[in-house]
Protein backbone atom coordinates (compact mmCIF):
# COMPACT_ATOMS: atom_id res chain seq x y z
CA UNK A 1 0.00 0.00 0.00
CA UNK A 2 2.58 2.52 0.96
CA UNK A 3 4.38 1.96 -2.69
CA UNK A 4 1.26 3.35 -4.16
CA UNK A 5 1.95 6.51 -2.61
CA UNK A 6 4.48 6.93 -4.54
CA UNK A 7 3.34 6.27 -8.26
CA UNK A 8 4.31 9.88 -9.73
CA UNK A 9 7.75 8.73 -8.76
CA UNK A 10 7.56 5.30 -10.41
CA UNK A 11 5.97 6.87 -13.90
CA UNK A 12 7.81 8.34 -16.25
CA UNK A 13 5.19 9.21 -18.56
CA UNK A 14 3.42 12.95 -18.98
CA UNK A 15 -0.06 11.17 -18.04
CA UNK A 16 -0.63 7.83 -16.59
CA UNK A 17 -2.93 5.53 -15.93
CA UNK A 18 -2.75 3.17 -13.05
CA UNK A 19 -4.26 -0.20 -12.82
CA UNK A 20 -4.07 -2.52 -10.04
CA UNK A 21 -2.35 -5.93 -11.54
CA UNK A 22 -5.74 -8.13 -10.59
CA UNK A 23 -7.45 -5.96 -12.85
CA UNK A 24 -8.64 -7.45 -16.34
CA UNK A 25 -9.52 -5.51 -19.19
CA UNK A 26 -12.05 -7.16 -21.45
CA UNK A 27 -12.88 -4.32 -24.20
CA UNK A 28 -11.24 -1.30 -25.11
CA UNK A 29 -12.08 2.30 -23.33
CA UNK A 30 -11.38 4.83 -25.58
CA UNK A 31 -14.22 6.96 -24.60
CA UNK A 32 -13.61 6.28 -20.52
CA UNK A 33 -10.06 7.28 -21.25
CA UNK A 34 -10.62 10.62 -22.78
CA UNK A 35 -13.30 11.53 -20.04
CA UNK A 36 -10.63 10.59 -17.29
CA UNK A 37 -7.73 12.49 -18.58
CA UNK A 38 -9.85 15.43 -18.20
CA UNK A 39 -8.34 15.42 -14.68
CA UNK A 40 -4.96 16.36 -12.96
CA UNK A 41 -5.46 13.30 -10.17
CA UNK A 42 -8.86 11.34 -10.16
CA UNK A 43 -9.98 7.29 -8.93
CA UNK A 44 -12.94 6.10 -10.15
CA UNK A 45 -15.63 7.53 -7.83
CA UNK A 46 -19.13 8.25 -7.51
CA UNK A 47 -19.52 8.26 -3.26
CA UNK A 48 -18.71 11.08 -0.99
CA UNK A 49 -18.83 10.58 3.02
CA UNK A 50 -19.87 13.44 5.01
CA UNK A 51 -19.29 14.39 8.72
CA UNK A 52 -22.01 12.08 10.17
CA UNK A 53 -20.89 9.08 8.18
CA UNK A 54 -18.62 6.53 9.25
CA UNK A 55 -15.08 5.78 7.52
CA UNK A 56 -13.95 2.37 8.40
CA UNK A 57 -10.19 3.24 8.68
CA UNK A 58 -10.53 6.39 10.27
CA UNK A 59 -11.27 6.67 13.98
CA UNK A 60 -13.08 9.71 13.94
CA UNK A 61 -14.19 11.04 10.64
CA UNK A 62 -15.91 14.13 11.81
CA UNK A 63 -13.28 15.50 13.63
CA UNK A 64 -10.44 14.76 11.46
CA UNK A 65 -12.71 16.67 8.43
CA UNK A 66 -12.85 19.29 10.29
CA UNK A 67 -9.65 19.69 11.37
CA UNK A 68 -8.52 19.01 7.46
CA UNK A 69 -11.43 21.34 6.10
CA UNK A 70 -12.87 18.54 4.29
CA UNK A 71 -16.44 19.53 3.59
CA UNK A 72 -16.94 15.58 1.63
CA UNK A 73 -14.69 12.93 1.32
CA UNK A 74 -14.49 10.43 -1.25
CA UNK A 75 -15.18 6.97 -1.14
CA UNK A 76 -13.42 5.03 -3.75
CA UNK A 77 -11.67 1.27 -4.77
CA UNK A 78 -8.23 1.87 -5.61
CA UNK A 79 -7.96 -0.41 -8.42
CA UNK A 80 -7.58 2.56 -10.97
CA UNK A 81 -5.97 6.08 -10.81
CA UNK A 82 -5.01 8.58 -13.60
CA UNK A 83 -2.83 11.20 -13.22
CA UNK A 84 -0.33 13.85 -14.86
CA UNK A 85 2.76 16.26 -14.68
CA UNK A 86 0.79 18.90 -13.31
CA UNK A 87 0.89 21.09 -9.85
CA UNK A 88 -2.44 20.17 -8.92
CA UNK A 89 -1.59 16.10 -9.11
CA UNK A 90 1.77 16.42 -7.66
CA UNK A 91 -0.23 18.49 -4.54
CA UNK A 92 -2.19 15.29 -4.08
CA UNK A 93 0.74 13.03 -4.16
CA UNK A 94 2.87 15.19 -1.29
CA UNK A 95 0.00 15.69 0.79
CA UNK A 96 -0.95 12.27 0.66
CA UNK A 97 2.73 11.25 1.82
CA UNK A 98 2.70 13.98 4.69
CA UNK A 99 -0.77 12.86 6.06
CA UNK A 100 1.26 8.99 6.41
CA UNK A 101 3.27 11.18 8.42
CA UNK A 102 0.33 12.09 10.69
CA UNK A 103 -1.10 8.47 11.27
CA UNK A 104 -1.33 9.12 15.11
CA UNK A 105 -2.12 12.52 15.45
CA UNK A 106 -5.43 12.36 12.96
CA UNK A 107 -5.95 8.48 13.89
CA UNK A 108 -6.18 6.51 10.55
CA UNK A 109 -6.21 3.02 11.26
CA UNK A 110 -3.31 0.97 9.71
CA UNK A 111 -4.90 -1.20 7.27
CA UNK A 112 -2.43 -4.27 7.16
CA UNK A 113 0.88 -4.72 9.04
CA UNK A 114 2.63 -2.05 6.40
CA UNK A 115 0.44 0.95 7.60
CA UNK A 116 -2.61 2.66 6.74
CA UNK A 117 -4.40 2.39 3.25
CA UNK A 118 -3.61 4.37 -0.05
CA UNK A 119 -7.16 5.07 -0.18
CA UNK A 120 -7.57 6.55 3.15
CA UNK A 121 -4.88 9.04 2.28
CA UNK A 122 -5.58 9.91 -1.10
CA UNK A 123 -9.20 10.33 -0.22
CA UNK A 124 -8.05 12.76 2.43
CA UNK A 125 -5.84 14.71 0.12
CA UNK A 126 -8.44 14.78 -2.43
CA UNK A 127 -10.89 15.70 -0.43
CA UNK A 128 -8.31 18.79 0.95
CA UNK A 129 -8.65 19.88 -2.91
CA UNK A 130 -12.22 19.70 -2.85
CA UNK A 131 -12.28 19.41 -6.95
CA UNK A 132 -14.09 17.22 -8.47
CA UNK A 133 -13.19 13.34 -9.31
CA UNK A 134 -14.60 11.13 -12.37
CA UNK A 135 -17.67 9.67 -12.09
CA UNK A 136 -17.67 6.70 -14.76
CA UNK A 137 -20.81 5.58 -13.99
CA UNK A 138 -19.52 1.59 -13.60
CA UNK A 139 -18.45 2.07 -17.31
CA UNK A 140 -14.75 2.13 -16.69
CA UNK A 141 -13.95 -0.09 -13.57
CA UNK A 142 -15.51 -2.17 -10.74
CA UNK A 143 -14.73 -4.37 -7.94
CA UNK A 144 -15.74 -7.91 -7.41
CA UNK A 145 -17.12 -6.71 -3.91
CA UNK A 146 -20.45 -6.80 -3.70
CA UNK A 147 -21.37 -8.91 -6.86
CA UNK A 148 -24.39 -11.68 -6.82
CA UNK A 149 -24.72 -14.11 -9.15
CA UNK A 150 -21.87 -14.95 -12.04
CA UNK A 151 -19.59 -12.98 -13.89
CA UNK A 152 -19.39 -13.59 -17.73
CA UNK A 153 -16.41 -11.90 -18.82
CA UNK A 154 -14.58 -12.50 -22.12
CA UNK A 155 -10.81 -10.68 -21.96
CA UNK A 156 -10.00 -10.77 -25.83
CA UNK A 157 -12.17 -7.90 -26.44
CA UNK A 158 -15.70 -9.45 -25.38
CA UNK A 159 -16.63 -7.36 -22.66
CA UNK A 160 -18.08 -8.44 -19.03
CA UNK A 161 -21.20 -7.81 -17.19
CA UNK A 162 -22.39 -8.75 -13.93
CA UNK A 163 -25.11 -7.68 -11.30
CA UNK A 164 -22.67 -5.30 -8.55
CA UNK A 165 -25.04 -3.78 -5.85
CA UNK A 166 -28.42 -5.36 -7.39
CA UNK A 167 -27.54 -3.43 -10.85
CA UNK A 168 -26.39 -5.18 -14.20
CA UNK A 169 -23.20 -3.57 -15.39
CA UNK A 170 -20.76 -3.49 -17.81
CA UNK A 171 -17.57 -2.02 -16.87
CA UNK A 172 -14.25 -2.10 -19.37
CA UNK A 173 -12.43 -3.65 -16.46
CA UNK A 174 -13.02 -5.96 -13.88
CA UNK A 175 -11.03 -5.31 -10.92
CA UNK A 176 -11.02 -8.83 -9.05
CA UNK A 177 -9.91 -7.58 -5.53
CA UNK A 178 -8.52 -10.04 -2.56
CA UNK A 179 -8.72 -13.49 -2.69
CA UNK A 180 -11.57 -13.04 -6.17
CA UNK A 181 -8.59 -13.98 -7.99
CA UNK A 182 -8.81 -17.55 -7.17
CA UNK A 183 -12.49 -17.54 -8.93
CA UNK A 184 -12.99 -19.53 -12.18
CA UNK A 185 -14.38 -16.46 -14.07
CA UNK A 186 -10.42 -15.24 -13.42
CA UNK A 187 -8.86 -18.30 -13.23
CA UNK A 188 -10.71 -18.83 -16.97
CA UNK A 189 -8.99 -15.24 -18.10
CA UNK A 190 -5.55 -15.72 -16.83
CA UNK A 191 -5.65 -19.26 -19.49
CA UNK A 192 -7.08 -17.63 -22.24
CA UNK A 193 -4.50 -14.73 -21.65
CA UNK A 194 -1.46 -16.48 -21.12
CA UNK A 195 -2.15 -19.05 -24.25
CA UNK A 196 -2.83 -16.07 -26.13
CA UNK A 197 0.83 -14.75 -25.50
CA UNK A 198 2.33 -18.06 -25.74
CA UNK A 199 2.77 -18.93 -22.26
CA UNK A 200 1.40 -22.22 -22.29
CA UNK A 201 3.63 -24.37 -24.88
CA UNK A 202 4.65 -26.80 -22.53
CA UNK A 203 3.83 -28.94 -19.89
CA UNK A 204 6.60 -27.36 -17.07
CA UNK A 205 4.31 -23.95 -17.70
CA UNK A 206 0.77 -25.44 -17.99
CA UNK A 207 0.96 -27.84 -14.68
CA UNK A 208 1.67 -25.32 -12.77
CA UNK A 209 -0.80 -23.15 -13.66
CA UNK A 210 -3.33 -25.68 -13.32
CA UNK A 211 -2.24 -27.15 -9.94
CA UNK A 212 -2.97 -23.54 -8.76
CA UNK A 213 -6.36 -22.93 -9.85
CA UNK A 214 -6.99 -26.53 -8.44
CA UNK A 215 -6.47 -25.43 -5.23
CA UNK A 216 -7.85 -22.09 -5.61
CA UNK A 217 -10.98 -22.82 -6.54
CA UNK A 218 -10.89 -26.16 -3.91
CA UNK A 219 -10.17 -23.27 -1.04
CA UNK A 220 -12.76 -21.47 -2.23
CA UNK A 221 -15.09 -24.00 -2.49
CA UNK A 222 -14.56 -25.17 0.94
CA UNK A 223 -14.99 -21.50 2.14
CA UNK A 224 -18.55 -21.79 0.41
CA UNK A 225 -19.35 -25.03 2.11
CA UNK A 226 -18.16 -24.06 5.58
CA UNK A 227 -20.39 -20.74 5.10
CA UNK A 228 -23.36 -22.98 4.02
CA UNK A 229 -23.31 -25.93 7.01
CA UNK A 230 -21.65 -23.90 9.86
CA UNK A 231 -21.72 -20.43 9.71
CA UNK A 232 -24.94 -20.00 8.04
CA UNK A 233 -26.94 -21.99 10.49
CA UNK A 234 -25.13 -20.19 13.63
CA UNK A 235 -26.03 -17.08 12.30
CA UNK A 236 -30.04 -18.22 12.29
CA UNK A 237 -29.82 -19.47 15.40
CA UNK A 238 -28.79 -16.49 16.81
CA UNK A 239 -31.29 -14.43 15.11
CA UNK A 240 -33.94 -17.11 15.83
CA UNK A 241 -32.33 -16.54 19.70
CA UNK A 242 -32.73 -12.65 19.79
CA UNK A 243 -36.65 -12.83 18.46
CA UNK A 244 -37.35 -15.08 21.10
CA UNK A 245 -35.82 -12.86 23.92
CA UNK A 246 -37.54 -10.00 22.52
CA UNK A 247 -40.73 -11.97 22.40
CA UNK A 248 -40.31 -12.97 25.75
CA UNK A 249 -39.77 -9.44 26.96
CA UNK A 250 -42.79 -8.31 25.30
CA UNK A 251 -45.00 -10.92 27.53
Amino acid sequence: MNQKLHLDQYSPFQETLYVDSDCIASRPFEEELREIACHDFTPVCETYLTRSDIEEYILDLSSVMETLGITKLPQFNGGVFFFNRTPGATAVFETARHLRTRQAELGIRNFDRHGPNDETLYALALGMQNQPLYNDFARLMRTTIAVTGKIHIQPLGGGCRYVYRGKEIQPAICHYVRSSVSAYSYLKCEWILRRKAGQFSTPSTVVPFLLRAALGLGLGWAKVIRYRIWVRPRIALKEASGKRKAVSAKR
